[in-house]
């Protein structure tokens, strides 16, 4: 396993499905705590901020409803990323199936009858691998993103210079013209004199230009080279799965990582852990609207500046008015050509913080 500290596991479920769970993963190198009464769950949450929760209920509708109330409940959750294992009999591993493809789970195990001892054990040292990559990969992203940011510092200092090596040289070329209109031959030398001073300056400038950009161009390079070669990614959320399975199409066609979603609550609480570079929600869902949505995201502190697009059936000025107040950046009309969405995409992008822009093509 390559993660080098000592993960947290928190059993959450039926205690009478705990001592079956510890002895499957006993081999595994987590640190298991448990909570086995869902009242607790939030309290043991924010105590531990846990890398994997694994809900051990044999109901999948109790295993549902407490995590979604540990999303409701629990401080932390939105801001502590972790990965989520369901366990469950056979004959729920067809609705157990169908919440991972809504995102509400990352995988699930049969345990009843157990087919595999070793599934479990697998199964959770793969997401805690899966997450430990996805930190380092976000520790590398903002470390290259603030080289690219000191880059672009310096090339302002260095316009500076430049600007400051003009007026100099300026200066020179007056100081020459006033001086040599003189008749007088003595004051030649004293016109050498004078520009050395201002000659001398101009070199340095172009000097230390020359060696900062000398030492500072190849890492900015390669740190503008790699965020570049990153997809942007885009969180897209509509209840209607069939209009989902085409925009996600159409984006990924396009160049984006999409991160479909039919169940908004599920997007809500995976947005800390994504980092999208913007969100596409549907204004119209049944169990939470698209402007709820994008009021509960940008109270988020990851979320807060990720622009929004809403995804609706109307232009009407109640509708603009509606998106504009939720704080979205624009909204795109139903069905939605294509061209029509990524234009809209390009030009939320062309103000988001993140990744290089222009990837997407």
């Amino acid at each position: 396993m390559s993660v080098s500290a000592k993960p947290v596991l928190l059993l959450l479920g039926d205690a009478d499905v705990h001592d079956e769970v510890r002895a499957l993963i006993s081999d595994v190198p987590v640190r298991v705590e448990t909570a086995a009464v869902a009242e607790h769950a939030a309290a043991r949450f924010d105590a531990l901020a846990p890398d994997l929760l694994v809900f051990a209920f044999m109901n999948l509708e109790q295993a549902e409803r407490c995590y979604l109330d540990l999303y409701r409940h629990a401080r932390r959750i939105q801001v502590s990323d972790h990965r989520c294992l369901l366990v469950c009999k056979a004959h729920d591993s067809e609705a157990a199936y169908e919440m991972v493809k809504r995102r509400l789970f990352d995988d699930y195990v049969v345990i009843r009858p157990l087919y595999d001892p070793h599934r479990l054990g697998v199964c959770i040292t793969h997401l805690l691998d899966e997450r430990a990559r996805q930190a380092h990969a976000a520790q590398e992203h903002v470390q290259v993103s603030g080289a690219y940011k000191a880059g672009e510092a310096l090339r302002a200092q260095l316009a500076h210079q430049v600007d400051t090596g003009e007026e100099v040289a300026a200066s020179i070329g007056t100081m020459r013209h006033d001086l040599e209109t003189l008749t007088d031959a003595e004051l030649h030398p004293r016109i050498e004199a004078a520009c050395q001073p201002a000659q001398q300056s101009l070199a340095q400038v172009a000097g230390d230009g020359r060696w900062v950009l000398a030492e500072q161009a190849a890492p900015l390079q390669q740190a503008a080279a790699w965020l570049k070669a990153q997809p942007q990614r885009i969180v897209a959320v509509d209840d209607d799965a069939v209009y989902l399975k085409v925009l996600t199409l159409m984006l990924e066609q396009s160049g984006y990582e999409v991160m479909p979603f039919t169940d908004p609550r599920a997007a809500l609480a995976s947005l800390a852990r994504l980092q999208p570079d913007a969100v596409l929600v549907d204004f119209e869902m049944p169990e939470l609207t698209g402007c709820e949505f994008v009021q509960q995201a940008k109270a988020l502190p990851q979320a807060r500046d990720i622009p929004f697009l809403l995804i609706t059936g109307h232009s009407d000025t109640a509708t603009v008015a509606a998106a504009a107040r939720a704080g979205a950046s624009g909204f795109i009309v139903k069905p939605g050509k294509r061209e029509l969405i990524v234009a809209k995409l390009r030009e939320v992008l062309g103000n988001a913080p993140g990744r290089l822009k222009g990837g997407a093509t």
